[in-house]
């Protein structure tokens, strides 16, 4: 895996000889990286790092320097430039209606970060129409969070060539057998291409049903958003918009993104032998896969999160994350004060 250092006008400055390197790829947020080199291979000019086989752009945002009787070495760390898109507020408001991909693009186009000319992509994905109405949010998270109630996520690339960057939305390819357009892609804890699998079921936390509060105090109105599934019993949340001047339909999308932080968690964590199944050939991030666990007679039609890349002593090294991000007891704690608040 090959790493390229780049000045603050994304030239060239040289690959990196590293001996360690993190590669943390997520989906529906920013991914980060961290990368060891010899003291002597820094290059102070270094702004941002890019790998050839990767779409991703890392931003180094920390420095740390270690001496150890194996020599001295320079850490190097950050996110990648996705994470930029939450340096810049939604102001003044934003209202839209239409295709989230549409709409995420005009949202970038108007607040884009500044330090920062993206240039904005046409939409290739279509999603179920929506609408918005933001003032005040991180544009990155804004956008994300829109996004991801219908499986899509943003990205923005490097134009190496010509020095740009791109953004774009982009949905994974479907890889379970339950479509034919593309090969599958099985991971189950009887397979060859499977080292290590962590399955975690939890819906302790699961909602599916959100009460919207909207309209005058004396005469309040009420609007259901309902994802329940077939059979479901109601686990409701209450949105209180009450003296609001939002939409209707900005206050459904409002609510669906609220729902969606308190999904029923369904994850696996799966370490990866490059034999059977290949990465970036046969599977990639963001892409559907079926999930399979024998032993305890489960099945899952899942997407690809995040992968994990550690690349140290020669061995390369891939894990997946399948499904929904775990949350800590800290994010279980603040998702809760955010829907009292609201």
């Amino acid at each position: 895996m090959r790493l390229l250092g780049l000045n603050e006008s994304f030239d060239n400055v040289g690959f990196l000889q590293y001996t360690n390197l993190q590669w943390k790829r997520r989906y529906y947020e920013p991914g980060e990286f961290s990368v060891q080199i010899r003291a002597d291979d820094y290059n102070p000019q270094m702004r941002y790092l890019i790998t050839p086989e990767r779409p991703e752009v890392g931003v180094i945002n920390r420095l740390r320097t270690t001496d150890t009787i194996k020599g001295e070495f320079v850490q190097l760390e950050g996110y990648f430039i996705e994470k930029v898109l939450s340096d810049s507020v939604v102001y003044p408001a934003f209202t839209k209606n239409g295709d989230p991909a549409s709409i995420a693009c005009d949202a970038v186009d108007i607040f884009s970060p500044d330090g920062f000319l993206l240039s904005v992509d046409a939409p290739s994905v279509v999603g179920q129409s929506t609408a918005v109405d933001w003032l005040g949010q991180e544009l990155g998270s804004a956008v994300a969070e829109m996004l991801q109630t219908q499986e899509l996520a943003h990205r923005i690339r490097l134009d190496f060539l010509n020095n740009t960057l791109h953004y774009s939305v982009w949905k994974g390819l479907d890889r379970t057998q339950s479509q034919s357009d593309n090969p599958f892609a099985v991971f189950s804890d009887g397979s060859v291409a499977v080292e290590q699998f962590k399955l975690t079921e939890d819906d302790s936390g699961y909602k599916n049903y959100a009460v919207i509060a909207y309209g005058e105090e004396s005469s309040p109105q009420f609007e259901i958003v309902d994802q329940r599934k077939v059979g479901e019993p109601k686990r409701q949340i209450f949105l209180d918009y009450i003296g609001s001047n939002e939409e209707l339909d900005a206050m459904k999308q409002s609510a669906a993104e609220r729902l969606q932080q308190y999904q029923r968690i369904q994850n696996a964590e799966i370490k990866c032998i490059q034999s059977g199944l290949y990465y970036l050939k046969d599977y990639d991030l963001g892409d559907k896969c079926d999930v399979v666990n024998h032993r305890l007679k489960k099945s899952y039609e899942s997407r690809i999160i995040g992968v994990d890349e550690v690349v140290k002593e020669n061995r390369h090294i891939v894990s997946l994350i399948f499904g929904e991000k775990v949350p800590t007891n800290y994010s279980k704690l603040s998702r809760l004060a955010r829907n009292m608040r609201r």
